[in-house]
């Protein structure tokens, strides 16, 4: 496999992986071709011949997503909300105003396969997307632009 960034290019560069996570996103099942996608209780599942099974739970409204490898009970991929207030300058006067800022945090195991880092990458730049959608044209005057990064942190342990 070859190495990418992570950009909308990796998408592109698997387009029957995209098709597989896009379906995962919005809960229909897939049960045609390498990746096959299926609903269970409150998740949706991804499998693969290769790699361990991939659960991801959602909520869209709240922007929840986390997602699961196999058994394991940690997440490898959730979103971390927060949100910010600053001061913005209007009209030559101080006004306090909130960001929203959603970090979607992929979780990396040293032991893990290559494959399941390309999944996961690939699926956080489509719930980033999907989020960036979402908030901004929910976005409320008293606010500033929400911001939605992708950030990967490698687990040592």
């Amino acid at each position: 496999m070859k190495k990418e960034t992570v950009g909308t290019n990796l998408i592109d560069n698997y387009p029957s992986l995209s098709i597989a996570l896009v379906k995962l996103l919005n809960n229909q099942e897939k049960d045609w071709g390498y990746f096959q996608v299926k609903k269970e209780d409150r998740y949706s599942v991804l499998s693969t011949p290769c790699l361990p099974v991939f659960r991801l739970e959602q909520n869209e409204q709240k922007q929840i997503y986390r997602g699961y490898w196999g058994r394991d009970e940690k997440p490898s991929i959730e979103i971390k909300k927060r949100q910010r207030m600053m001061f913005v300058i209007e009209k030559q006067r101080k006004k306090e105003k909130k960001q929203r800022i959603y970090e979607v945090l992929i979780k990396q195991k040293p032991d893990s396969i290559e494959g399941m880092g390309l999944v996961n990458k690939c699926l956080a730049i489509l719930i980033r997307d999907r989020i960036e959608k979402k908030v901004s044209y929910v976005a409320i005057a008293e606010e500033i632009k929400p911001i939605v990064t992708i950030t990967e942190s490698f687990n040592l342990q």
